[in-house]
């Protein structure tokens, strides 16, 4: 039985069920109540260990607790030259090492980047060099999108993991529309955007062309802002204002409610809006659980590797992918591909295999 002590975040395991004795560790910083050993998963984010965007403390911390594992190394080398035991004792004895402490690091954020007028473009530098000295430190690197993965190349091997979804689609939710859609019978359209506030307003902001298209057309029925966050929250606030500036009175804000809750207007929408590049795809679980509900996805400015809809602007200010969204050909053909994308990476037991094979393999993924 492999023992992992999680940093922070057990949710791999917890939802796999796998064969895993998890035991979370309060995060602190000087390692002293860290264990002696075990495999030690740390969920990385910049802010995720203090509000500063900065945890070099986590980082030397870190580090300190990896000594061991290094000096069991450098001691089986010294007696590799100073004895005459064999290959396959040394060997051995560096195995230990490393089995003794071993650091697997995911890093769902790297470093925000920023205009140097602004606070994340000031901590930015420093924030960078916290996260790629823990990718040196570390005997496994996994992230979840393809933009960590090359932030981190030069330093480490990565490994991308993309993350699966918060939401798991409930007991009897199938689509309400799949199949049979509402655009196919010209029907207006629910349209959802789900996340926190900051989120929501960064998809209103980059869909604000199309929700003004469809407005205009008479295709929009409901834009139902979904997701937890304090109404009173400056992003929250500005996500409103516009939602309605855009939508006026069609727009439905769904608070926090149960997975059940959520997972049934997953199911009811006919449309998901997304404002993640095409290499950050995998860092969203949001974004996830739209995929794992069947629910089709707009991106804008690209089409997610073939996973979305590009509802930006074309020439005539019609969305590009429009066309293909009335097809009902391409749409099954794109619902059967999403399909395929969901079962291979964002199934909860698939994620927590994938990634208890990297770490017992016992690899070191560093160059």
């Amino acid at each position: 039985m492999t023992e992992w002590w999680v940093a922070a975040g057990a949710e791999e395991a917890a939802r796999a069920n796998l064969r895993w004795t998890v035991q979370p560790v309060p995060v602190d910083a000087s390692g002293k109540n860290w264990p002696d050993s075990g495999t030690l998963l740390v969920h990385y984010t910049q802010y995720g260990y203090v509000g500063g965007g900065i945890p070099w403390r986590l980082v030397a911390g870190l580090r300190r607790w990896r000594r061991k594992a290094e000096s069991l190394e450098l001691r089986a080398k010294s007696q590799k030259l100073g004895t005459q035991n064999s290959e396959a004792n040394i060997s051995q004895l560096i195995a230990n090492g490393h089995e003794a402490r071993r650091l697997v690091v995911f890093f769902h954020e790297t470093w925000l980047e920023g205009p140097p007028w602004q606070r994340r473009g000031l901590v930015a530098p420093f924030a960078r060099w916290c996260a790629r000295e823990l990718a040196r430190s570390a005997d496994v690197v996994v992230t979840n999108c393809e933009k960590h993965a090359a932030q981190l190349a030069d330093v480490c091997n990565v490994t991308v993991l993309p993350v699966p979804a918060n939401i798991e689609p409930g007991g009897g939710a199938a689509r309400e529309a799949k199949g049979e859609r509402r655009k196919a019978k010209g029907e207006k359209l629910r349209v959802v955007i789900f996340g926190l506030p900051e989120t929501r307003l960064r998809m209103l902001r980059a869909h604000r062309a199309f929700i003004v298209w469809l407005v205009a057309r008479g295709g929009l029925g409901e834009l139902v802002l979904l997701g937890a966050g304090e109404e009173t929250h400056r992003f929250a606030v500005a996500g409103m204002r516009l939602a309605k500036e855009l939508a006026g009175g069609a727009v439905r804000r769904v608070g926090e409610m149960d997975e059940a809750g959520v997972s049934a207007e997953l199911s009811r929408a006919d449309l998901g809006l997304s404002a993640y590049a095409e290499d950050e795809v995998g860092k969203s679980c949001t974004l996830a659980a739209l995929f794992a509900h069947g629910c089709p996805v707009g991106c804008s400015g690209h089409d997610a590797g073939g996973l979305a809809f590009d509802l930006s602007p074309g020439a005539d200010g019609s969305p590009r992918d429009w066309p293909a969204w009335l097809d009902a050909n391409v749409c099954a053909e794109r619902e059967a591909f999403v399909a395929a994308y969901v079962a291979e990476s964002l199934e909860w037991r698939t994620h927590a295999e994938r990634l208890a094979e990297l770490v017992n393999q016992g690899q070191m993924l560093k160059n």
